[in-house]
């Protein structure tokens, strides 16, 4: 039921469809909260209400929906802090949480969702630092947390992400070095870290990387020269330090 010009809210009696896998909603006009009921849909595989204008705090009852694959809940007007609950959905690949208005820090239980091969929970208004317990999710191919306050550094743990191409963190408050083991990541082909607080060079390991194709370093505190294996790229955009 995407594309309807639906308005209004959704009922809570579609909790009582105990059979139901798919629900699709999104790109309509919807508003008001998510219903608590829709977590007793034990059967649900693929819950779709992005691009509305849902708006109030995500329930913690979603948490009960063990069956769910893609979880989409973005663009909309959801405020508050990401349940710790969604973090027992292990059966869960895409998780969009992006372009909301939630805040607080990033909970550690997403570190459970170790099927998860992607994870958008840009623009919104959370802090603190990642969590190490991201690192878990050693199937990820998309990790976007840019536009936020996010602090600290990049975490260590990060160096298990074998499997991730996109990695972007941009507009935080990030701190410290760009990793040097970010050149062991050999499936990245776009690292997007400009505007944070990072510090110190370019490591040259980082630059070369087999697949990398966009390299976004600017608007941090980088020194040193810029390392020659970047010349070997065709295209770089905003390779630059400041």
């Amino acid at each position: 039921m995407e594309f309807c010009d639906l308005t209004g809210s959704i009922p809570p009696s579609l909790g009582q469809l105990s059979c139901l896998r798919v629900l699709d909603l999104c790109s309509n006009n919807l508003s008001g909260e998510i219903p608590e009921e829709l977590g007793g849909l034990s059967q649900l595989t693929e819950l779709s209400l992005n691009i509305n204008n849902l708006s109030g705090e995500i329930p913690a009852s979603l948490g009960g929906l063990t069956r769910i694959v893609d979880l989409w809940l973005g663009t909309n007007c959801f405020t508050g802090s990401i349940p710790a609950t969604l973090g027992n959905l292990t059966e869960l690949s895409e998780l969009y949480l992006e372009d909301n208005q939630l805040d607080g820090p990033i909970p550690p239980q997403l570190g459970n969702l170790t099927g998860l091969t992607k994870i958008m929970l840009a623009h919104n208004r959370l802090s603190g630092e990642i969590p190490d317990a991201l690192g878990n999710l050693v199937h990820l191919k998309e990790m976007y947390l840019n536009d936020n306050s996010l602090s600290g550094p990049i975490p260590a743990s990060f160096h298990q992400l074998c499997q991730l191409e996109e990695l972007c963190l941009a507009n935080n408050r990030l701190s410290g070095p760009l990793p040097e083991w970010l050149g062991e990541l050999d499936c990245l082909t776009e690292i997007r870290v400009e505007r944070n607080e990072l510090s110190g060079p370019i490591p040259e390991l980082v630059t070369m990387l087999p697949h990398l194709k966009e390299l976004h370093v600017y608007g941090n505190a980088l020194v040193g020269k810029v390392p020659p294996g970047l010349s070997r790229f065709s295209v770089i955009y905003e390779s630059r330090t400041t």
